[in-house]
């Protein structure tokens, strides 16, 4: 870090370290919604499936929409209307399903949606921060906040109960709104300095930058290909939980917290394993190796 840029890094590490703790918080919980029920005569393992090519449908929609508020709106209030939409519904999928409402399907296709947005706004806004140079020496540090809170973020799934982590999540993210806003309050003040403006993101939209590199094409295809071989694993691992809960008992609400439990651990150890081969192995690879 060079002088004056230590404390927004700290922020901004804090705040993709709050990001990433809420959404495995969330993720975790959306884990037993989902598996210890069914809805259409499917099982969940089923309807994740599907749910999967739902969402992929709607961000066909979404995206373009998206970019176009982007291109258009003050980045902060954008945000801060992204965040508190998100809060919002999180209260309200925690209220529905403590009244017995069966939310698995929408809360599984709802955070699928809101992953997407939630990280992908985080970057967008560092890179408006940021300078390609800034960014070539900072993003890295940053990143380790995120890596850090898909660590912890299923650490605290396992101290309450489904419902309660939606509420502990929508706690966390507004601290997030809090960390976003002071932010970019410290930046305006650097920005003034060299006559600079704070108003929408720059950039193209999410398909057009895409579709206009075919670098970033072929990253696309591969992520294809990786999500195709990660969904079959996913099917394999959601089908042997969902079998494990179901032969424990024949109580859904018992079901949920043994899925959610599970996944917690699973999610954990993932994150923990691969956060040391990133922090420790991948770089020896590449020098070893070559990209």
């Amino acid at each position: 870090m060079k002088p004056g840029e230590g404390a927004v890094a700290v922020l901004m590490l804090l705040c993709v370290f709050l990001i990433l703790t809420a959404y495995y918080v969330m993720k975790t919980a959306r884990e037993g919604l989902i598996l210890s029920g069914g809805t259409f005569g499917l099982g969940g393992d089923e309807l994740k499936v599907y749910a999967s090519g739902a969402m992929a449908l709607l961000l066909i929609g979404v995206v373009p929409a998206y970019s176009y508020l982007a291109n258009r709106v003050k980045r902060i209030r954008l945000i801060n209307v992204s965040y508190i939409v998100v809060v919002g519904s999180l209260i309200t999928f925690a209220v529905l399903g403590a009244a017995g409402v069966p939310v698995g399907l929408p809360f599984f296709i709802w955070l699928g949606l809101v992953n997407v947005f939630l990280i992908a706004q985080f970057w967008s806004y560092a890179n408006d921060l940021y300078s390609e140079e800034q960014g070539k020496r900072l993003f890295a540090i940053i990143a380790i906040g995120g890596s850090l809170g898909a660590i912890f973020g299923p650490y605290v799934a396992k101290l309450a109960d489904t419902f309660t982590l939606l509420g502990i999540a929508a706690a966390i993210l507004v601290g997030t709104i809090v960390l976003f806003n002071v932010i970019e309050r410290m930046q305006q003040g650097v920005h003034a300095e060299h006559g600079d403006k704070t108003e929408p993101m720059t950039g193209k939209g999410g398909f057009a930058l895409v579709l206009s590199d075919r670098y970033l094409l072929l990253i696309a295809c591969m992520l294809l290909v990786a999500n195709l071989v990660n969904t079959t694993g996913e099917y394999i691992l959601s089908n042997a939980a969902k079998e494990h809960a179901f032969a424990l008992t024949q109580d859904e609400g018992q079901r949920r917290e043994i899925i959610k439990a599970f996944y917690s651990d699973f999610f954990m150890w993932v994150n923990l394993v691969s956060f040391m081969i990133q922090a420790f192995l991948v770089s020896r690879i590449i020098s070893k190796l070559g990209v």
